[in-house]
């Protein structure tokens, strides 16, 4: 939670009087995982895959000792839950391993994986990141002043979005919005880019993504962008930096069970250290454990 590798831990214990060393915090860690976490973590991911709009993501995640490459943190989110897959590549084989259970809408960036999960399952729905546009956009401002109007555009729809009830989306995404998808179309067809320029670059990002960037308009379930798992790679990314990576595949695993836990419990607003201490008393009573969002806290 706090993103303090063991050996820090070790450091902030013995300046209390307390003697432990990183081989104990990593024994005891370890038993928590195939304990509890694990566990939690499998019915966590079967919770997780009948939702009907999921956000995917993915960052590196360096793998040290003996196999120095970068590893990839694969997210997939939702709501009130987020489970995290760390594997040894970025490609559509290992996206599939936590994406190829999608019976839905997988929200997300550009990146190539996701839509040829698309075409492999056709149960999945691409929806794109309108963020991931306006950025592209925004880079180009300086240097070519016209793109101006095409974030006026982007930014229609953002407001569009928070203006009047939640339960009126969809009304307002019929009325409002569908005309101004129009008008970004437009603006893009009579757009004057050069070959092999950012603009055009960016022009045919959009284009080559029109359906997914699209779809918002008749679902309204289906958010404008994948800013929440931009959000929930955050506390990973922290731990990233002060980690430096895993050092085993069975540190990956330990990894990416314990921010699923963690991160999950904190999309829920409750404190992951109170879920993690009535997951252990469950396991303990031999009661079921409750997921993040099942969690009910007691007093203190």
């Amino acid at each position: 939670m706090d993103h303090l590798p063991l050996e820090r831990q070790v450091r902030i214990l013995a300046r209390e009087g307390l003697d432990v060393t990183s081989q104990t915090l990593w024994d005891q860690l370890l038993a928590l995982h195939q304990k509890v976490l694990a566990p939690v973590l499998e019915r966590l991911m079967a919770y997780q895959a009948g939702k009907p709009v999921r956000h995917g993501d993915e960052t590196r995640w360096p793998m040290l000792g003996k196999e120095t490459k970068n590893w990839t943190m694969w997210a997939d989110c939702s709501e009130d839950a987020v489970v995290y897959m760390i594997q040894d590549g970025r490609s559509t084989e290992k996206g599939d391993l936590l994406f190829g259970n999608v019976n839905g809408v997988l929200m997300v960036d550009g990146y190539a994986v996701y839509p040829a999960l698309a075409k492999k399952y056709p149960a999945i729905r691409i929806a794109n990141c309108w963020a991931h546009v306006r950025r592209k956009i925004l880079e180009l401002e300086d240097t070519q002043p016209q793109v101006k109007t095409l974030l006026d555009l982007i930014g229609q729809l953002f407001h569009i979005d928070k203006d009047g009830p939640p339960e009126e989306r969809l009304t307002r995404r019929q009325q409002r919005s569908r005309p101004v998808l129009t008008k970004i179309q437009e603006w893009i067809l009579e757009a004057v880019a050069l070959p092999e320029t950012p603009l055009r670059g960016a022009l045919q990002y959009i284009s080559g993504r029109w359906t997914g960037l699209t779809r918002f308009v008749d679902d309204a379930a289906i958010p404008l962008d994948n800013n929440l798992a931009e959000r929930c790679l955050c506390g990973p990314v922290i731990g990233r930096h002060n980690h430096y990576g895993s050092k085993s595949r069975q540190g990956t695993e330990v990894a990416a069970a314990a921010y699923s836990i963690i991160e999950s419990a904190k999309l829920n607003g409750a404190n992951p250290e109170h879920y993690l201490l009535a997951a252990v008393a469950a396991f303990h009573a031999g009661t079921p454990i409750p997921l993040p969002h099942e969690f009910k806290p007691g007093p203190t």
